[in-house]
């Protein structure tokens, strides 16, 4: 067998867990210093602060 095909799928999976994490961190830091308390005052959906940070850590 090739090793590629053993390969390629956990580095995919590390990739996104690296990812995941970068994510939940950044969220945690943002509910903790009270940034979400402030965009819950204003109009703004309630998933956009998740797929703000999901974008930024894919383009990174």
């Amino acid at each position: 067998m090739n090793y590629i095909d053993h390969a390629t799928p956990g580095l995919l999976v590390t990739a996104v867990s690296y990812g995941l994490a970068s994510t939940a961190t950044a969220v945690n830091s943002d509910m903790t210093k009270g940034v979400i308390d402030r965009f819950k005052v204003m109009d703004v959906t309630c998933g956009a602060v998740l797929t703000g940070h999901v974008i930024v850590t894919t383009l990174r």
